[in-house]
């Protein structure tokens, strides 16, 4: 019968080899991100090791594995055996370990002043095959199950875009929407973030607030101009929506910045939790525009009369810094000017240079505007008609820098005053007659400024012909001066232009003025009434109008015309009781306020105008006076051919005894004088 040997050889059977676990809490990873460490936690089965070992294969892209230097990338350690790295292999060796022990890998290892290593650029689940063997004669064999890390997409990936790409400064009621698009490999309790520019309104989380801020998908948090969306799980291409300025909480909507120009809205992006939020390759930018209602204004013209046709109006508007993109601009056309329009034949026809124009009422709008703050936009109102209405006006302009912008008013609009209609005020003068062909006149004449004034206007007087030619030089006859605007002259023409009147102001013209070296004017011999016509425009672009009446004066006979007769044609010298009748015919051209004179010869009774006095004389019209031996006879109004009878020594009605001749016998001449007018030259 068989017995035992005393010592029989025994035989350990240890874990099969492919029987250990190995697992890491890293589970996404940013494609090609740099400085990883990745941590594994080997576990033996049960049946323990002996002298075993753990293999390692290390995904292709990532950093190559190595046991030596302690600074290279992939920089491998393990808590037990020993490490060797050849290629993309982790070896370690010499594990002598109870069941359920743990051997803890580190690949990536920082601690010996390594970068730590660099991911993979291929996205997608990645396998990080183990194999064990439990003793030394074992042969490698694959875990059951190897741990699996899932490279996304690359830190700063994707793509953003914002709603809007302009904006006026200072807009309020901004709610730009932002879409981020992953790239391939998507995001894993990835980030993005968005900053917008300084001076806009800061993002928020409160729904009431300006920049209040809300996402499709993660977790909203601002801080500062920074909004951060936070948890984003996106699959490749796929999208998520962040809205700055969302109304639908209540909220205003966001408030553009006052800063002008191009924009730039930088967004960040980490693909997963231990991500490096990195500056996306384009950020979206949203160029700032001058503000709504911003720029300058200016008209060609500031004044013109109340009534007045085919006047042009040329609106220039000039862009503040920042410009305009895709612009409007309206123009607000006071009432009773012609309605703006379109047709090139009507009144009001509208143009712009640039842009679309149409009209609407009163109203020129211009679309499709982009400008610099170098360049204008000129607007021509023409062929239009001025309104009655006097006084200044305001052509209201609107602007808005930007499509979505807001009409807003100018904050100095042009200004265009209506004065007084061309050919209204009046022009007067005292002159009413002149003798024919009388020197030394000197005509003035009063301007006065209808209600509403002038401003830059001119009044014209024609002379009549063969009156001194008015002229500008103080040694002419007809020497011509205004107490306002600038004369000139042309031909029988006076022209005061530039001149500024409020309503019921005045100014005086004098021609033949005699203030400088001057003679004065010389009238016309042609006798009769003349008129002076005269023209007036209100502004400087006026047309010059008739006024409604012009001033007429009437030439009257030259002084010392008409005839005069005497009877008793014989008297006795040094007779009394003489009474003599002389009678004056008035020539062609009638006495105005005109004079005769007779002046009685030396030793003849004084003229008087005592009754009881032999020299007392009489008129049968004017006024008689009388100065030594002259008797005056004024006030002498008379047509041509019409007569007047002076008696010296008149006897009737006073008891006067009549006039005593002189000593001096034959003819005595009693000189006689005439003058037509009041202003007239006894001759």
């Amino acid at each position: 019968m068989l017995t035992a040997i005393g010592a029989s050889p025994s035989i350990t059977v240890y874990a099969p080899d492919g029987a250990g676990t190995a697992t890491t809490p890293t589970t996404n990873v940013s494609a090609s991100r740099t400085g990883d460490t990745v941590v594994f936690t080997y576990t033996v089965a049960a049946g323990d090791m002996f002298n075993g070992g753990v293999k390692l294969t290390i995904p292709a892209g990532w950093s190559a594995p190595k046991a030596t230097p302690t600074t290279s990338p992939g920089y491998t350690t393990s808590s037990a055996g020993t490490v060797a790295a050849v290629g993309s292999v982790v070896t370690i060796s010499a594990l002598t370990l109870t069941a359920g022990s743990t051997v803890t890998i580190t690949y990536g290892d920082t601690s010996g002043g390594g970068p730590g290593a660099k991911a993979a650029i291929t996205t997608g689940v990645q396998t990080w095959q183990f194999q064990d063997h439990a003793t030394a004669g074992g042969v490698f064999t694959n875990l059951a199950t190897s741990p699996s890390i899932t490279v996304n997409a690359k830190d700063g990936s994707g793509t953003l875009t914002a709603s809007i790409a302009n904006v006026s400064a200072s807009q309020t009621g901004q709610a730009v929407t932002f879409t981020y698009t992953a790239a391939a490999g998507g995001l894993a309790s990835g980030a993005v973030t968005v900053t917008a520019p300084a001076d806009w309104s800061a993002p928020s989380t409160t729904p009431t607030d300006p920049g209040y801020t809300t996402a499709s998908t993660g977790v909203v948090s601002a801080t500062g101009q920074t909004i951060t969306v936070s948890g984003v799980t996106l699959a490749g291409a796929a999208t998520m929506t962040i809205v700055y300025g969302d109304t639908g909480g209540s909220g205003p909507g966001a408030t553009a910045g006052a800063t002008t120009g191009a924009q730039t809205w930088q967004a960040q992006e980490s693909s997963t939790l231990a991500g490096v939020l990195t500056n996306l390759a384009a950020s979206p930018s949203i160029t700032v525009y001058a503000p709504d209602g911003s720029g300058t204004t200016a008209s060609a013209i500031s004044v013109v009369s109340a009534g007045q046709t085919g006047r042009t109006v040329m609106l220039t508007y000039k862009p503040a810094a920042g410009g305009m993109l895709t612009g409007s601009l309206t123009v607000a056309v006071p009432a009773g000017w012609s309605a703006p329009s379109t047709t090139p034949t009507d009144p009001g026809y509208t143009t712009s240079s640039v842009g679309v124009l149409s009209v609407s009422g009163q109203t020129i709008t211009v679309t499709g505007l982009t400008r610099t703050s170098l360049q204008t936009v000129v607007i021509t109102y023409g062929s239009a008609t001025a309104p009655a209405t006097t006084g200044a006006q305001t052509w209201q302009m609107q602007e808005s820098s930007t499509t979505a912008g807001v009409l807003t008013s100018i904050a100095t609009p042009p200004v265009i005053t209506v004065y007084a209609s061309d050919g209204s005020g009046t022009l007067t003068t005292p002159t009413t007659n002149v003798s024919a062909s009388q020197t030394g006149n000197t005509v003035g004449f009063t301007v006065t400024a209808a209600a509403d004034g002038m401003n830059g206007g001119t009044v014209t007087i024609v002379v009549p012909a063969a009156w001194s030619a008015p002229k500008i030089a103080s040694n002419n006859a007809g020497y011509t001066t205004s107490t306002a605007g600038a004369v000139t002259t042309l031909g029988q023409k006076i022209t005061v232009s530039g001149v500024t009147l409020t309503g019921g102001s005045t100014m005086t013209i004098a021609y033949g003025d005699t203030s400088g070296v001057g003679p004065g004017a010389t009238a016309t011999a042609v006798t009769g009434a003349q008129t002076w016509q005269v023209q007036e425009c209100s502004t400087a672009a006026g047309v010059l109008t008739n006024l409604g009446a012009s001033p007429s004066i009437t030439i009257n006979a030259a002084d010392g015309s008409g005839t005069m007769s005497v009877l008793p044609a014989n008297v006795g010298n040094v007779s009394t009781g003489n009474t003599l009748t002389f009678t004056y015919t008035a020539a062609a051209g009638d006495l105005a306020s005109g004079a005769v004179t007779v002046t009685a010869p030396a030793g003849w009774s004084a003229p008087s105008t005592t009754p009881a006095d032999p020299g007392y004389t009489t008129s049968s019209t004017g006024t008689v006076s009388a100065a030594g031996q002259t008797i005056t006879v004024s006030g002498v109004t008379l047509a041509g051919a019409a007569t007047m009878t002076i008696v010296y020594g008149d006897t009737g009605g006073g008891g006067g005894p009549g006039a005593t001749a002189g000593a001096t016998a034959g003819a005595n001449s009693f000189q006689t004088q005439e003058r037509s007018t009041s202003g007239g030259v006894l001759a």
